[in-house]
């Protein structure tokens, strides 16, 4: 990731790989983003609509330390990452999955190379690429309340990612359920209860597989649905199509 590189998505979207921030074209709504989640949008601009091996951003997202990553530290990842872009109204359905093979970004991203607003302000007279200036030579001060919140959160959202990566992802979920599919399913426990998981896999039953494992997560404030298919309920062996992540808007 070079200075002063960024990319706009959808004509919506600013994201600022240096700054790990994505906000609004107008910039009045911006999300600061985890290192992990940050490296991984990076990636998905710079091969949008491409095929994407999992190993692949992997390895770009942990380098060779890759191999002892859990799969699910990478599901987990996407799930922030397609809320954060739902929160700035890009579709979360905009990454997809493709069976056995990786994932897509089907975006238009325009990587550029110069800012033409801030991201720390929206006013057109306080603009930091407009001007030929270095980037060095601003004052220092001008808001140092809003870059010291910004250091904070995100050193926090740093520790509690790490925290986090280091358990198992599906620790926080229900004990199994065993259905007639003969799958066993899991529900986050941190749901209101588990009326709005069952009603979904009664409209999905296909995802009930002999031997899988199911996580589902859905809350009853709102009807969208993830699910992580597992093969192997305890993720021992480390290969693509191992796991493949569900995602529905709608919950349908």
């Amino acid at each position: 990731m070079t200075n002063k590189e960024w990319f706009l998505i959808n004509d919506q979207v600013c994201f600022y790989p240096d700054e790990q921030i994505v906000c609004s074209l107008q910039g009045n709504k911006k999300i600061p983003l985890t290192r992990i989640v940050n490296k991984m949008l990076y990636y998905f601009c710079k091969n949008c609509r491409q095929i994407i091996k999992y190993d692949e951003m992997m390895l770009f997202i942990w380098g060779e330390k890759h191999r002892q990553i859990r799969y699910g530290s990478l599901y987990q990842a996407l799930l922030v990452l397609r809320k954060s872009l739902e929160e700035l109204n890009i579709s979360s359905a905009l990454i997809k999955t493709v069976r056995k093979k990786g994932l897509i970004f089907d975006c238009v991203v325009v990587e550029q190379k110069s800012d033409p607003k801030s991201t720390d302000n929206v006013s057109a007279s306080e603009t930091s690429a407009q001007s030929s200036e270095p980037l060095t030579n601003k004052p220092i001060a001008r808001r140092p309340l809003f870059y010291l919140g910004l250091i904070l959160l995100t050193a926090l959202f740093s520790a509690l990612f790490y925290y986090y990566s280091t358990k198992s992802v599906f620790d926080n979920y229900t004990a199994g359920e065993r259905l007639s599919g003969g799958c066993m399913v899991h529900y986050n426990s941190d749901a209101h209860d588990d009326n709005h998981h069952k009603k979904f896999m009664t409209s999905h039953s296909e995802l009930c597989k002999p031997g899988a494992m199911l996580y589902i997560t859905t809350y009853i404030t709102t009807n969208a649905v993830s699910v992580v298919q597992c093969d192997n309920a305890w993720l021992r062996e480390k290969h693509i199509g191992n796991c493949l992540v569900h995602y529905f808007p709608e919950g349908k």
